[in-house]
């Protein structure tokens, strides 16, 4: 998109209408206030501040209120004095890229999730594992009570190891 020094569009190519919705015929020769307050606000931000801007990011509205992530740079279009005639706006679409960086951020916190769980598993199988040990030797030494003394204390320790593995 490029405007005059008055801030009026001067060309809006088919990528521009595309992506706000917006036909050329309604935008060229007009304001630039016809489009998105953000496109507008930042080609008038080139135009009357010198505020220029490379490969930054913005959030834009189109007509049928959808949001679109854009990344766009501004510049001053001179003519060969050097005096100012406008100002440029080219902007791309990168709805997919921040889809695909969602995706990707999912994909480690489910990579983390798995791991954290399988962090759990092990611990508690860990502590079942002298359970399970004295419960199968508990049918062969019940009579005797040192048995029975250890085989409660060390089940009991397990499951209050388990039971604090589970709270936090």
């Amino acid at each position: 998109i490029t405007v005059d020094r008055e801030g009026i569009v001067v060309t809006f190519n088919e990528g521009a209408e595309r992506l706000t919705g917006i036909s050329k015929e309604e935008a060229l020769g007009r304001d630039v206030a016809v489009l998105d307050s953000k496109i507008s606000a930042l080609i008038l931000a080139a135009l009357h501040r010198h505020e220029l801007n490379r490969h930054s990011e913005a959030i834009i509205k189109t007509r049928d209120g959808r949001s679109i992530p854009i990344v766009f740079s501004t510049s001053l279009l001179y003519d060969k004095d050097g005096e100012i005639l406008g100002s440029l706006m080219v902007f791309s679409d990168i709805s997919q890229i921040k889809e695909l960086e969602e995706e990707r951020r999912k994909m480690e916190r489910l990579a983390a999730m798995g791991s954290l769980a399988a962090g759990l598993t092990h611990e508690i199988k860990n502590s079942l594992v002298p359970v399970r040990t004295f419960i199968e030797l508990l049918p062969e030494r019940y009579s005797d009570p040192d048995f029975r003394e250890s085989f409660c204390n060390i089940a009991l320790q397990q499951v209050d190891k388990v039971n604090e593995i589970i709270s936090q």
